[in-house]
């Protein structure tokens, strides 16, 4: 996988990488949300994750990760 760089990653080559957003929003960022399983012998715990690539004059500006 290609890595992404501020100020240079355009959402074209987001969307290339990761593929089409699970969300857009206003400002025209792209969301992507997905989901790790962790296993503890016989507890599974999942954990969500969303990915915010957010632009500014056509680049990549800032990434912002949460997770539950």
């Amino acid at each position: 996988m290609e890595r992404v760089k501020i100020g240079q990653t355009t959402p074209q080559e987001i969307e290339r990488q990761f593929g089409p957003p699970q969300g857009r929003e206003e400002d025209g960022a792209m969301v992507y949300q997905s989901e790790k399983v962790h296993r503890h012998g016989d507890e599974r715990q999942v954990e969500h994750e969303t990915t915010t690539f957010r632009f500014e004059r056509g680049v990549l500006s800032r990434v912002c990760r949460t997770r539950s």
